[in-house]
């Protein structure tokens, strides 16, 4: 029988809308027997309104500063947990520095038509609203991937389910983890 991994840190998943940062997180939760917390979830709980009408009301600068605000109560408050974060959260230097101490960083990194595919029926993505999604798909990862680049571990993902996802994820993460312990107890 393997042993599970058992992680001593929260799992925060970046990259681009329809990666997979929500099924799959949901996965490696379970997984390691840790909570899950969707960023998003957590800032609809926390405005009582949904991300739509967030952008629709406030604009993205606004979501973007709650946004942060709602990471860092996770990376701090909920250790160990997955936590799946908005496709733009890992913008955010602040962030980005929480979950270089607080978090492993995995960004789930998929291909643009595997992204516009997974999102092109969404009625629920402000950023996707009255565009063609492949250029905007296409100009966030410009913009974005710099960020995303800056995470721990990239898992590539594909034109596969989630649970074909999340076993490449635990096997990645396995190994990271293995890694670190075999360093600490060598110091």
């Amino acid at each position: 029988m393997q042993v599970k991994t058992k992680i001593n840190k929260s799992i925060l998943l970046v990259g681009l809308m329809g990666c997979g940062k929500s099924s799959v997180g949901a996965l490696l939760a379970r997984h390691y027997k840790v909570p899950f917390y969707d960023s998003d979830v957590e800032i609809e709980k926390a405005s009582n309104i949904s991300i739509a009408d967030f952008f629709a009301k406030y604009g993205e600068a606004e979501f973007r500063k709650g946004e942060e605000k709602i990471l860092a109560r996770l990376l701090t408050e909920q250790s160990p947990a997955v936590i799946a974060a908005g496709g733009g959260a890992f913008v955010s230097e602040n962030t980005r520095k929480l979950a270089a101490t607080a978090a492993l960083s995995v960004w789930l990194d998929a291909d643009i038509d595997v992204l516009v595919e997974r999102t092109k029926n969404s009625t629920c993505r402000p950023l996707l609203k009255n565009t063609d999604i492949k250029t905007k798909l296409s100009s966030l990862l410009k913009a974005r991937g710099r960020f995303y680049a800056q995470a721990k571990l990239v898992v590539p993902t594909y034109r596969e389910n989630a649970k074909s996802t999340a076993k490449r994820a635990i096997r990645i993460v396995d190994e990271y983890f293995k890694i670190m312990e075999a360093r600490s107890s060598d110091a």
